[in-house]
């Protein structure tokens, strides 16, 4: 709680307090590499995140994993994104996904990105609608696409739109941009994060061009 209310150095007293107890806990470990890392103090978080994937925890595999991709070290990082996906960290698998594309696999990365999308991982969703989309997969591409802005992806409520226009498909471009539209209205209700560039989005759009955006 600490972490997400920002108030990161107080939770590195903890985490660290945690973290060298008789019985470490493994995820505090993890946890002090990561806010080192927010800090740029690459070289100790590196040591943190290892010790914490000694101990045991998937997140540290998966951060160090990143990291190795980062690098260029891309055969490490597929080697740790998959034990800590193996180790149940489910939300890893987009980030396999990504190692993947980098490697050439195109089909694996699929694979996960579709695991992952199943699991509720918006980010993935989009990705996969993305790839099906270069791959000339309209209605695959269509599916993963609405899941990601129905779970409130600007970018996924955009590519939607444009997705028939090489088709020269009309009718299904003006459902498709319809249905953009309807989730750039409940992100400019919503307000918060998002509800600005919603409503700049919401006027390119056959729907919201004679509204205003509101």
């Amino acid at each position: 709680m600490l972490y997400d209310a920002h108030r990161h150095d107080e939770a590195e007293h903890w985490f660290r307090r945690a973290a060298e107890n008789p019985e470490p806990r493994p995820e505090a470990i993890t946890c002090v590499g990561v806010l080192l890392d927010a800090r740029d103090e690459h070289e100790e978080a590196e040591s943190w995140l290892r010790r914490g994937a000694e101990c045991g925890d998937p997140r540290a595999r998966a951060q160090l994993g990143i990291r190795a991709r980062r690098a260029g070290r891309l055969e490490d990082s597929e080697r740790l994104l998959r034990q800590a996906a193996e180790s149940g960290e489910t939300a890893v698998l987009c980030e396999l996904a990504i190692t993947l594309r980098h490697l050439g696999r195109e089909d694996e990365a699929a694979t996960c990105f579709e695991r992952a999308a199943q699991e509720g991982d918006r980010r993935a969703a989009l990705a996969l609608g993305w790839l099906l989309e270069e791959r000339g997969d309209r209605d695959g591409a269509a599916r993963w696409l609405g899941q990601a802005a129905d779970a409130g992806d600007l970018y996924a409520a955009t590519s939607l739109g444009v997705l028939p226009a090489e088709d020269g498909d009309a009718a299904r471009a003006e459902a498709l941009w319809r249905r953009a539209a309807a989730w750039y209205r409940r992100a400019v209700s919503a307000g918060g994060a998002g509800a600005d560039e919603a409503r700049e989005r919401l006027a390119d759009t056959p729907e919201g061009s004679g509204d205003g955006g509101n």
